[in-house]
């Protein structure tokens, strides 16, 4: 007996039907059939990578990297990492039983989480968020559990509104500073009370720190272990991807206790197995010199922010909080009266602009819109024309679409 053919949607589990796609992929997808398009949406640095990085990845490949590695990575790379870490973010880790090399940041979080988080534990995320959080939560059974940001309070998460939302089952945190999508750096004084209820209430952080060098206006980078009494409690998550425009690498880390690192080393055998060895093996030889490149791509971001920011607040339309970190702006569009989604969907299809609806980011990002200042000035300056002429457009009262 012949049984009925299923269709192939009867085969995939639950899991994955419960986990949306990326808002921002369907803006870039709905702007691949359109010309001269300004993209303001991807968070991907514009830069090239820096030619000596370039050089030594080629004398690793040449070199013959092309072997597997340790797990957690080359031991040369994660002592590099640990003394950049000890150098820079005022933590001391061993490099053999608390550091681990990832395929990325993303990578790193994900095992984390998978480690961390039982079923029906719950997680608390800022509100947005970086859009591959939530859903690495709900993939290990875990539930989010979302910390709205305020534009009053720069967009730094606030304590009361963290302990207003842990229960008995509250289990990790994460903690993005600088923040993607608001660029909103964390002060010392509020990590402290931050970390003062994460020992409390007995909760894990996962400190993303991706965005760590990109951070301006004369503050400081704050890493959560370097906190007196954190170290035992928070990974710190960090990569190279956005501080020397090689996204496409794939090249990360994290930094924890080795009770969480070595179950993350057991992960990774079954998943990635170990980040790619050319890039580790480029990257053990610029860590320790790539200030000057990060000053350089600093100073640009500043120029960007400084211009764009102060020419969306004279619209009037519009309002922007000045972001102190990061390559974003998170700019309100209240005042025009639709929602996210609907205003870049208008921005794309009649001024061919690409930006992320705030809405995709979280519950909190309704009514705002993210704007990436990954583009060199000159469409920065093109857009910011566009964005003006948009503003009265969608005011005049006339259809959207």
């Amino acid at each position: 007996m012949t049984l009925p053919f299923k269709p192939e949607f009867d085969f995939i589990s639950d899991r994955a039907k419960n986990i949306k796609s990326s808002g921002i992929r369907k803006a870039f997808d709905m702007a691949a059939a359109l010309k001269d398009v300004i993209h303001l949406g991807l968070g991907e640095p514009d830069f090239e990578a820096p030619e000596e990085l370039k050089a030594l990845l080629k004398m690793a490949v040449d070199d013959g990297f092309s072997h597997y590695t340790p797990n957690a990575g080359m031991m040369d790379f994660r002592i590099v990492l640990a003394e950049k870490l000890k150098e820079e973010n005022g933590i001391e880790y061993d490099p053999v039983n608390e550091i681990i090399a990832t395929v990325g940041a993303m990578n790193a979080i994900h095992l984390a989480i998978l480690c961390l988080v039982n079923p029906g534990d719950e997680v608390l995320l800022q509100d947005p968020a970086f859009v591959g959080f939530e859903p690495c939560v709900i993939m290990s059974g875990g539930v989010p559990v979302k910390v709205p940001l305020r534009e009053e309070f720069n967009f730094e998460i606030q304590p009361e509104d963290i302990e207003a939302r842990i229960t008995p089952k509250t289990k990790v945190m994460i903690i993005n500073s600088p923040h993607n999508p608001t660029g909103a750096v964390l002060q010392r004084e509020s990590m402290e009370k931050i970390a003062a209820l994460a020992q409390k209430h007995g909760i894990f952080i996962i400190s993303d720190e991706v965005y760590e060098k990109l951070v301006y206006d004369g503050l400081s980078h704050v890493s959560f272990a370097s906190l007196p009494g954190m170290k035992d409690q928070v990974l710190t998550v960090q990569s190279f991807s956005k501080t020397y425009c090689i996204c496409g690498w794939r090249i990360g880390y994290a930094a924890g206790p080795s009770s969480l690192i070595n179950q993350m080393i057991k992960f990774q055998q079954f998943d990635a197995v170990h980040p790619p060895a050319p890039m580790q093996k480029a990257s053990i030889f610029f860590v320790k010199r790539s200030r000057e490149f990060v000053e350089l791509i600093k100073k640009i971001y500043v120029a960007r922010r400084d211009y764009m920011v102060d020419r969306l607040n004279s619209i009037g339309d519009y309002s922007c909080v000045r972001p102190h970190g990061a390559f974003y702006l998170f700019l309100n569009i209240k005042k025009l009266g639709y929602t996210s989604e609907d205003y870049t969907r208008f921005l794309l299809e009649k001024y061919r602009i690409v930006t992320v609806p705030g809405s995709v980011l979280g519950d909190a990002g309704e009514g705002y819109i993210r704007i990436c200042l990954t583009v060199p000035i000159e469409q920065i300056q093109v857009a910011c024309i566009r964005l003006e002429q948009a503003a009265k457009y969608a005011l005049s009262g006339a259809p959207l679409f």
